[in-house]
């Protein structure tokens, strides 16, 4: 489903400071699948995201989803295909907007439309229906603006939007990483029945090793840029990743 081959990403080229954040990494993902991408800081898990969505260029090596080079496409045609949920809502949805705005908006995405036939009356019932399937409330606050809603209730509103128009890949980069643990709970259960009820491959960054664990098929883990762990998440015991961390720090020291 996606295939990326010998990616290579350095950043301040030709520089005393260049950094070498991937070089020739290979990876596979099957359709119908989450797979979480766990990692120290640095290692590169939001700049594979940014790669694979086309908000950074790759420097060399390929990037494949469903069989076709997307490799060198703008990131306004790869969202067409690829949805992507940020860790600050801001950066998915229009604060400024209403509720109902933004869900005509992620309607519309990859259409051209008219800015002021945006909302039809026939969908605002479904948009409701989808609203409601959240169970937090969103369905009464569809004429609110976004900035007047909690964090809870706003990354929720980004999930549905970025699940609107079912895309082939969705990319979460940790997207509950600054909620609540009531909040954070109920927004990955309700991202797990979007991913199952629409079967969309997903990548989940998380820094969360309990949560990357219970809700993936397959845990990787990143360092210095290079997959060093890489097993399905049901065969994985959360000390097993805690042990890895550990000795991870021991060789940092140690050097």
């Amino acid at each position: 489903m996606l295939e990326i081959k010998k990616l290579q990403k350095s950043f301040n080229l030709d520089r005393d400071s260049e950094l070498i954040v991937f070089d020739q990494l290979n990876l596979n993902i099957e359709a119908n699948t989450t797979t979480a991408i766990i990692g120290p800081n640095g290692c590169g898990k939001t700049t594979l995201l940014n790669l694979i969505s086309g908000n950074i260029k790759a420097d060399k090596g390929n990037i494949m989803l469903n069989g076709v080079d997307i490799t060198n496409e703008a990131e306004e045609k790869r969202a067409s295909q690829i949805s992507r949920v940020h860790q600050d809502p801001s950066k998915s949805v229009s604060l400024n907007l209403t509720v109902l705005e933004n869900l005509a908006l992620a309607d519309k995405k990859g259409e051209k439309f008219n800015l002021n036939k945006l909302i039809q009356k026939q969908n605002k019932d479904k948009y409701i229906e989808i609203l409601k399937s959240f169970n937090i409330g969103l369905e009464n606050k569809i004429n609110e603006k976004v900035k007047f809603l909690s964090g809870g209730q706003r990354q929720s509103l980004s999930l549905i939007m970025a699940c609107m128009k079912n895309p082939k890949l969705l990319l979460l980069d940790e997207h509950t990483a600054a909620l609540d643990p009531k909040a954070s709970a109920l927004v990955l259960e309700k991202t797990k029945e979007l991913i199952q009820k629409n079967r969309i491959t997903t990548l989940m960054v998380s820094h969360n090793i309990r949560d990357a664990l219970s809700y993936s098929d397959r845990i990787i883990m990143l360092d210095g840029g290079k997959i060093v762990f890489d097993r399905p998440s049901a065969s994985v015991k959360e000390s097993e990743i805690f042990d890895i961390y550990k000795e991870k720090l021991k060789e940092k020291f140690a050097s």
